[in-house]
């Protein structure tokens, strides 16, 4: 349903161009995720859910996809910037 989105985050993640938070950090230590576990979930992922951010009203999308760790799977949110 959201494949531009979703191939628009992929080509960011291919050429470096996005931003982790502090929050996104902390979350992916917490359960011993690795930055390459969050780009395999991009690219292996799908968009699972459209969100409304409260604060900005920007549109933020959900992606679910495979971690490189066996029989993990790792989701990310991902908002315009």
């Amino acid at each position: 349903m959201y494949s531009a989105v979703l191939q628009r985050v992929r080509q960011k993640v291919r050429a470096g161009m996005y931003h982790l938070t502090q929050h996104a950090i902390e979350e992916m230590n917490h359960d011993d995720f690795f930055v390459e576990d969050l780009e395999h979930g991009i690219f292996s992922g799908k968009i699972t859910e459209r969100q409304k951010d409260l604060v900005t009203g920007e549109w933020k999308y959900v992606i679910i996809g495979n971690s490189t760790q066996k029989h993990k799977q790792i989701g990310g949110i991902e908002r315009k910037t």
